[in-house]
């Protein structure tokens, strides 16, 4: 017979009350190095708490303020069913130390059972069944080797502003959209793959037989699709609020001032920064819905 070498007195359990996971769109990957991650209670900023990454690159955090009886309940089924108490309002803020990416904030009701999922669109989720939260380029950031990059300085055309945290999409031809919020200054950077390149001439479809020698790949142009979404504020927050940012109403960019004329897509050429402007100006102009 096997003597008995341990006897189990008590179970201590631990709950997370947040892990969250946070996505490069550009790059395709999951990001953990150089991001600063805190959480405070809504309307309590000074008593902060800052995630820390695991090997996995989930930030977790815990000895949150108000939320010490969840974190040492059970964590079991019966738990998250209906034991745990009323959730907490929290603030989650992200800044990146190394200017990649753009600053952010959000309100979240805490605890969140496993992972925290965030995904306004399909446009800003990875090809994972594990839920992350988008990071989105910042004008500073280094474009990685063999990727398209469009830039711009958003501009309210009735305001003469800048634009601050318009939403612009870009759909590149062949490609699914990628989206970008600009800055409180209104410059916005997209990166993002090249498209396929074509066989014939600006407009037929990537991948679509051949129509004589294909053309170099310096020579290639693609087609990109915009649409964007803004609501002007008399009150500009300091930072982006990614709670608010996507209940924005869609906007219009303008190709031409006179006569207003819509812009509805750009031609990207390989190798060259695609700037998109309103012609005859410097900016790109945006009309915010009435």
């Amino acid at each position: 017979m096997i003597p008995e070498l341990f006897v189990v007195h008590e179970y201590l359990t631990r709950v997370t009350p947040l892990g969250v996971r946070f996505w490069d769109q550009a790059a395709r990957l999951l990001v953990s190095e150089g991001l600063v991650v805190t959480v405070y209670p809504l309307g309590s900023p000074r008593r902060r708490t800052r995630a820390i990454p695991n090997r996995s690159g989930v930030f977790v955090a815990q000895n949150l303020p108000g939320l010490r009886s969840i974190e040492y309940g059970k964590g079991d089924a019966e738990f998250w069913v209906g034991v745990t108490p009323p959730a907490s309002p929290f603030v989650i803020e992200v800044v990146d130390e190394r200017g990649r990416f753009q600053p952010f904030q959000f309100k979240v009701d805490l605890p969140v059972k496993g992972l925290l999922s965030w995904a306004p669109d399909v446009a800003d989720s990875p090809p994972s069944a594990l839920p992350t939260l988008p990071l989105y380029s910042t004008p500073a950031r280094t474009v990685p080797a063999g990727m398209a990059v469009l830039r711009a300085d958003l501009r309210d055309w009735c305001t003469n502003r800048p634009a601050a945290w318009a939403v612009l999409e870009a759909r590149p031809e062949g490609q699914p959209p990628v989206r970008g919020i600009a800055g409180k200054d209104g410059r916005i950077t997209l990166v993002f793959p090249y498209p396929e390149p074509h066989s014939g001439p600006l407009g037929s479809p990537p991948g679509s037989p051949p129509s004589g020698e294909r053309k170099p790949f310096l020579e290639q142009k693609w087609a990109v699709m915009l649409q964007a979404w803004y609501s002007a504020s008399v009150m500009v927050p300091n930072r982006l609020d990614l709670s608010s940012v996507f209940t924005q109403q869609p906007a219009t960019l303008l190709a031409t001032v006179s006569p207003e004329t819509v812009l509805n897509s750009a031609t990207l050429e390989f190798g060259k920064d695609l700037i998109v402007k309103t012609e005859t100006q410097s900016e790109l102009l945006i009309q915010a819905a009435v």
